[in-house]
This record gives C-alpha cells, structure tokens and sequence, in this order.
C-alpha cells in the first residue's frame, strides 16, 4: 500500500522539526532501474543513489499524530 493512500499531505508550512517520526519496521531499500527491476540498494550508497523505493511496515502510529492519517479524527 502507498503512503498516500494512508497518510494525508504534509503541511508545508511546518518547519521540518515538528514533523513526526515513525518506525518503519522490516525496512528494504531499492534503486530504480529505468527499463528494468529496481535492484536492492546498498545501505551505505543510498545518499548518491536515486531515486529510491522503501518497503516496510509503519509500526502503531501514535494518537498524538492521528490529524495525519486518513481516516482518523483528530485526537491530540
């Protein structure tokens, strides 16, 4: 599933230090291969590789960041 589909879109105005942080559990990192498969990406190339493609699982999202998730009502 895309994160759009569960997640709604990020308020540009905030500054980038109050935008939450989630566990991605069962993580796995792929570089796009135009004309191909995209390929496994080396963990230590990934900051001169992309674009990128992550796979994983959002570990329980905290109610203090329900406004952020489609669906949910706004519980603080």
């Amino acid at each position: 599933m895309l994160e759009i589909k569960i997640f709604k879109p990020y308020d540009q105005a905030s500054h980038s230090e109050h935008w939450p942080q989630l566990q991605l559990d069962d993580a796995v990192i792929y570089k796009h291969v135009a004309g191909g498969p995209d390929e496994l990406c080396d963990l230590l190339d990934v900051q001169f590789t992309g674009p990128l493609r992550i796979t994983g699982t959002v570990s329980r999202i905290p109610p203090r960041f329900n406004k952020m998730v489609k669906g949910k009502q706004n519980d603080t």
